[in-house]
């Protein structure tokens, strides 16, 4: 155990299961809370998934905030699409009927057995172009908050490839600032047991060229977190886990700006998962995180993205392809050392794709 605010090594939950909370979408508006509890805990009830990780949002707060824009501000509450609108309108709805969804999740995940953490993206950038942010047309464009319309300049624009110029700069204390407040807010809406930085969904937050030399904002931000949730810790009386989702490989992670050697050896973080910035990268180094983790308590998973970017004719069905490839794949890392396998962004249903969680998660 770190002598730190007691912090110890996170559960063995063999297989983590994230949601990147569309389930509030599924429903018409306004969803109700215990339809939205069968949608979250449907593909991973009677599987060997040991933990969900439920991801609160990316730029505005999915929660009553003061001091943070709450979902459908940046749009004005006009949505470009119906499930745009399902998601913030439902969950403003729950709010306002005095129920809490996270609370919920929680709830039930315990239930279940399950350890349940908030995720949040870090640079999620589904929003495109920075010439929309210098048109100002961001009418129902979701992700170009108000921060973002008054500080053009505290985005990457030509410093990052075209479809995510809008993306923040972390070499930027004010961006750094903002992030770390929206991430306390998240840490504290619910008793969670940890909280993950998706620093891959998406993997561009320094100036190109410059993000090794820069990658110390990065780790600033990392030891806010870490120093956050510590004061949650003693708070609570009880360790609170903080997981990195970084590049599958160390070459990678350092291009990015990840000094997974500080991270690890300062004890900035308890998991990390490696995977593609957008995709399954089965090349995941476990041996290499393996060897800068050992004799510490830090976890690792290599990571899967369920984006179906694998998909071609083949001799058997192509889901039957798929469920042997993601076992093949767990029983390499796990035979190598791995602590079990993280599944980022599978959206499900209890039937759809609930065979891979329960084929790849141990070594029996």
């Amino acid at each position: 155990m770190d002598e730190r605010v007691g912090r110890s090594a996170p559960p063995p939950y063999g297989t983590i299961y994230n949601w990147d909370g569309n389930p509030f979408r599924y429903k018409e508006f306004p969803e109700q809370l215990d339809d939205l509890l069968k949608k979250v805990f449907a593909p991973i009830e009677d599987t060997p998934v040991g933990a969900l990780f439920w991801c609160v949002g990316e730029h505005e707060a999915e929660w009553p905030s003061e001091k943070i824009p709450m979902a459908g501000e940046s749009v004005g509450r006009v949505y470009e699409t119906v499930w745009g609108m399902r998601h913030a309108e439902s969950l403003r709805a729950m709010f306002e009927r005095g129920e809490d969804p996270y609370d919920a999740i929680v709830r039930r995940g315990r239930d279940l057995g399950l350890g349940v953490w908030a995720s949040v993206r870090m640079n999620d950038n589904h929003f495109w172009n920075i010439q929309d942010l210098q048109t100002m047309q961001t009418t129902v464009t979701g992700g170009l908050t108000e921060l973002r319309k008054q500080h053009p300049e505290w985005c990457l624009g030509d410093d990052a490839p075209n479809w995510c110029t809008t993306s923040w700069n972390m070499a930027i204390p004010e961006v750094r600032e903002h992030k770390l407040q929206l991430i306390e807010e998240a840490c504290r809406i619910a008793q969670w047991d940890g909280v993950e930085l998706d620093w891959q969904r998406h993997a561009f937050h320094l100036p190109r060229n410059n993000e090794y030399r820069l990658r110390y904002a990065l780790t600033d931000l990392q030891r806010a977190v870490r120093e956050m949730t510590d004061r949650i810790s003693e708070e609570r009386g009880k360790p609170f886990h903080v997981a990195v989702r970084v590049g599958a490989t160390l070459e990678a992670c350092r291009r990015i700006g990840y000094d997974i050697p500080i991270w690890i050896g300062d004890g900035l973080c308890d998991i990390v998962i490696g995977g593609g910035n957008s995709g399954t990268d089965p090349c995941f180094e476990t041996e290499a995180f393996l060897g800068i983790s050992e004799n510490t308590n830090v976890r690792v998973y290599p990571g899967y993205d369920f984006d179906g970017r694998q998909a071609a004719n083949r001799l058997i069905p192509h889901n039957e392809w798929r469920d042997r490839w993601f076992a093949a794949m767990s029983q390499g890392h796990l035979s190598r050392g791995a602590d079990g396998i993280y599944c980022f962004n599978w959206h499900a249903n209890e039937t759809l794709r609930s065979s891979s969680p329960s084929t790849m998660g141990s070594m029996t």
